[in-house]
């Protein structure tokens, strides 16, 4: 699953909404604390991955997770 369809996903948007890289927690509707943790969750899943408090807390946009995820291996986002 692409980065931009699980975040649509993650947060019950339509599928024609641009997901920027800019945007963070605020920008995108759903995405508040508890969408940040449902956000996490489905990254460790869909993934494989696990992220550790310090890396949650640094996400605060969608490049901060594009970065994350290439530091962790993944390069199919």
């Amino acid at each position: 699953m692409k980065l931009k369809e699980l975040i649509i996903e993650t947060f019950v948007l339509s599928s024609d909404i641009i997901v920027a890289d800019e945007q963070g927690p605020g920008d995108l509707p759903g995405w508040d604390s508890l969408g940040h943790v449902n956000l996490v969750n489905a990254l460790e899943r869909v993934y494989s991955i696990s992220l550790d408090m310090d890396e949650m807390i640094a996400i605060e946009n969608v490049l901060d997770i594009r970065a994350l995820l290439t530091e962790k291996g993944i390069s199919d986002f």
